[in-house]
């Protein structure tokens, strides 16, 4: 198995995975992406109107994978009814 390293990305945070997870393969790769990125979301969106957020994946010396999530709340504010 190899190890990849998943680089969590929170609009201008970046937090380096400096430890690294064992894959067997880039299904596996992907969809640890996918829930890091879903686990991410969970926690910062509800508070926020616009947000991107990305999980990179490299294996050490070479990209991989990016995930990307770009997340934007638009208000609409009703018309006013008129008589």
């Amino acid at each position: 198995m190899a190890r990849y390293f998943f680089d969590t990305y929170d609009d201008d945070q970046i937090i380096e995975d400096d430890i690294g997870t064992e894959c067997e393969d880039l299904d596996a790769v992907k969809a640890i992406a996918a829930l890091s990125l879903a686990e991410l979301a969970r926690e910062v969106l509800p508070s926020n109107i616009k947000r991107h957020l990305a999980v990179n994946v490299h294996d050490g010396t070479n990209p991989v994978l990016e995930s990307h999530l770009i997340f934007e709340a638009i208000i609409r504010k009703p018309e006013p009814l008129t008589a």
